[in-house]
This record gives C-alpha cells, structure tokens and sequence, in this order.
C-alpha cells in the first residue's frame, strides 16, 4: 500500500516537473491570473516582457496593469471580461486586446478562462490564463521585378524604371541616375503604361506594388 501511494506521490512529482517544462518552453509569453487578477505564475517570455516596464507590468500586490495611462480603463474591462467567464464551459471563451508600449511594439494580449485546476503544477488559485505575444508589423513586401518584367514583357530599361518608380523616384532622379534623357524617361513610361494596362502613373505603382 505504502509503494503504491509512494508510486503516485512520484508520478505527480514528475507530471509537475512536466508541466513546468512545458510551461516554460512555451514561445510566447503565458501568464496565470487568480480572480483578482493578480499574477500567479509567468513563463519565461512573459517576465522579460513585464520587466521592460514600457507598458505592461505587475504592481506591488501583484496585481498585473499598465503603465501607458490612455489604456489602463480598456485593460481593467479586458480582465472584467475574462475573469467573468464561467472557465468549465468548453470551449471557453476567449478575448484579446492589443496593449501600447511606451516604447517598443505593442503587445497582442489573448485571455480565457482555464480549466487547469488539476494539472500538475498549476497554481490552485489561478482562475484565467494570458497570452502575451508582442505585435510586429509586417513590412509591406517588395514586389519582384524580374517577375514582374517576364509577366508585362518589359524590356531592362524599363523594368529598371519600374524599379524607380517603387522606390518613390521620380522621371528626373531616375533620368539623372541612369544618365538618359527625361524625354527618354518619359517614353519608356508610356510603354510601361500601355503594357500594364492602365494610363496614370499613380495607377500603374498601384498594379506593379501589388505584385
């Protein structure tokens, strides 16, 4: 009887050490809130996003907030929501919010309610779980000029204007750095142009941005 109780005292000490593991290797930062909102536990990520003190971070009573003040009332009414869910439900439901930063990228904030009650590990007076991933915009990209040049059969001389033109260039600058005339220029416009199918310049960045 004593081996069988020592086995699962064992057993739960290694599905905890499990779960922590797990916990910790998670790539985007996890926070436990009991239903005060007060910290619980934070993976790895979720600490070095707090400790940059930009925007998010835990109060004295570990009671997590935000420093950027325009955002504080959003955030305390995102909490509301999330601690207001009844968390047996399944699937639970979830909300997000994306918090500002002082500096740096703001940070996407999803929370639910959880379940975890009797994982392994799980800190019993945690009632909701948050996902904390900062934002990072995507840079538009850079359409493919020697795509774009076998799509419209530009010639060189005019791929190499459209390429200008993407840039922000104008008929001048580009005229000057490629030592041709801007009459010259201005032809090789009006076959990009007529290729493309359109007739404004505006409209034909428009296209050949899009891909």
């Amino acid at each position: 009887m004593f081996g069988a109780v020592q086995g699962r005292n064992a057993r739960s000490l290694f599905d905890a050490e499990f779960a922590q593991t797990l916990f910790e290797l998670i790539p985007v930062g996890v926070v436990l809130i009991d239903g005060d909102a007060r910290v619980c536990a934070a993976n790895a990520t979720a600490a070095a996003i707090l400790r940059r003190g930009s925007g998010l971070r835990i109060l004295a009573g570990r009671r997590l907030t935000t420093e950027v003040a325009t955002a504080r009332p959003g955030f305390e009414a995102f909490l509301g929501r999330v601690l207001s869910v009844d968390g047996s439900r399944s699937p639970a439901q979830s909300f997000r919010i994306i918090v500002p930063q002082k500096s740096g990228a703001p940070v996407v904030v999803t929370g639910a309610p959880h379940g975890l009650h009797d994982m392994p590990g799980s800190p019993p007076a945690s009632r909701a779980v948050l996902c904390l991933r900062e934002f990072a915009q995507r840079k538009p990209q850079a359409p493919d000029i020697e795509l774009l040049r076998l799509r419209y059969k530009l010639t060189a001389a005019e791929a190499g204007l459209a390429r200008s033109l993407l840039a922000g260039k104008t008929i001048v600058e580009h005229s000057r750095e490629r030592d041709v005339s801007p009459s010259t220029t201005r032809t090789q416009l009006q076959s990009l142009l007529d290729k493309v199918g359109v007739r404004r310049q505006v409209d034909l960045i428009r296209v050949l941005a899009a891909g």
